[in-house]
């Protein structure tokens, strides 16, 4: 009996040393706000024009690169 009460003292101890713990100062800041998840939304968008927009300007180097290769031959 008095080890079962020891050992669940224990179990509670450690258990209960966790959620008395400071939390670091980026955590728990909850869910984003709307706006957040607009600009969030807006900056994944423009990211993805970016990157489409640097395919297209990659591909017109290339082409621009072998139209000069076939004018020196």
């Amino acid at each position: 009996m008095r080890a079962t009460v020891l050992a669940v003292g224990f179990f509670l101890m450690v258990t209960a040393a966790h959620v008395s713990a400071e939390k670091p100062e980026w955590a728990g800041k909850g869910k984003p706000d709307i706006s957040e998840v607009a600009d969030i939304a807006e900056a994944e968008e423009l990211e993805e024009q970016i990157e489409d927009r640097e395919k297209e300007l990659n591909e017109k180097i290339k082409q621009k690169t072998r139209q000069s290769k076939e004018r020196k031959k």
